[in-house]
């Protein structure tokens, strides 16, 4: 398990959030899954990266 940081996602009202999230993930798509999963606002994930 890598820890992914995801900066800049995107609300299904079409508004821009970037306060840091991170997520305990196995890889990029994951970390975007479970974060869609746990936030069910969250449209897309727009900026994400391994730390």
């Amino acid at each position: 398990m890598d820890t992914y940081e995801i900066t800049v996602w995107v609300d299904k009202n079409g508004k821009t959030h970037t306060a840091p999230s991170r997520v305990q993930a196995g890889n990029i798509s994951e970390a975007k899954a479970i974060f869609k999963a746990k936030n069910a606002q969250c449209q897309s994930v727009t900026g994400i990266h391994k730390k």
